[in-house]
């Protein structure tokens, strides 16, 4: 089974700070952004401010990916659940001599004209939470890429609607271990709200204007052949029993989703 995941890696540091007064300076931090891998066996998470002029950074200078972005085959059964890693690293506040620190990081040869003014290094131990989230980005809301939430539980018995069996009966959980009827349109194995092309038609879903005025009801989404099955959902999205994936006609530009070879539908938008 193919899968596809976003991962989400959220750092949050509290640090305490001793000023000269002998008062003690609590800050949180939150790193909620993607981060960004320098080297190989490298990751790097950083905040830069202009005023003042100054960075945050966060080096794991040995880090194993593998381990970060292992999935496994049963990775669908474990959407949303959290896996921690401890690692240490380095922690670095500077301030700069400039405003402009869009280049600083991750450069071989640092920026001539960078002066660094302050530069306090530390040890730290630092605990990475890993979440396996759905992201597919194809404008349609998660909560509506089925029958019902998907993610949802609606017998609360510790299974997926789009995995259970009977939903709305705790007694019964996912015994067949596939994926539901209505979850997945094409079959791939990739159920519609992780799945960028739930139709399998070669026209990605957002682009088979699933939600024309983003409005987050997909009463009006785009029905080409009127059939009552919206494009995105639809295998022939003109009616004339080819395939939308199958059909390149006139223009030959590989692009099924400006081909609509039935005269009595039209010509797409």
């Amino acid at each position: 089974m193919g899968s596809r995941f976003s991962l989400f890696l959220s750092c949050c540091f509290i640090l305490m700070l001793s000023c000269n007064d002998g008062d003690i300076l609590t800050v949180e931090l939150d790193f909620d952004d993607t981060f960004q891998s320098c080297q190989e066996s490298e990751l790097l998470f950083f905040k830069t401010k202009e005023e003042p002029s100054e960075s945050l950074s966060l080096l794991f200078a040995s880090f194993d990916y593998d381990e970060l972005f292992e999935i496994s085959e049963d990775s669908l059964r474990f959407i949303g659940d959290t896996l921690t890693f401890d690692e240490t690293a380095t922690l670095n506040y500077r301030t700069y001599d400039r405003a402009d620190l869009d280049d600083i990081f991750c450069r071989i040869v640092p920026p001539a004209n960078l002066n660094i003014l302050i530069d306090q290094e530390d040890a730290v131990n630092v605990t990475i939470t890993r979440i396996l989230t759905e992201d597919d980005n194809d404008g349609i809301p998660r909560e509506l890429e089925g029958p019902t939430d998907p993610l949802g539980d609606d017998d609360a018995d510790g299974v997926y609607n789009f995995l259970d069996d009977a939903p709305n009966n705790a007694s019964i959980g996912d015994a067949n271990g596939q994926i539901e009827e209505g979850f997945d349109t094409d079959g791939d194995g990739l159920p519609n709200f992780i799945d960028a092309d739930d139709d399998g038609d070669n026209v990605l879903t957002r682009n088979e204007k699933p939600d024309p005025n983003g409005d987050e009801n997909l009463s009006d989404a785009q029905d080409t052949d009127e059939d009552g099955t919206p494009d995105y959902l639809d295998d022939d999205d003109d009616g004339d029993s080819v395939l939308t994936r199958d059909e390149e006609n006139d223009t030959l530009d590989e692009d099924p989703s400006n081909d609509v070879t039935n005269s009595e539908v039209g010509q797409i938008i």
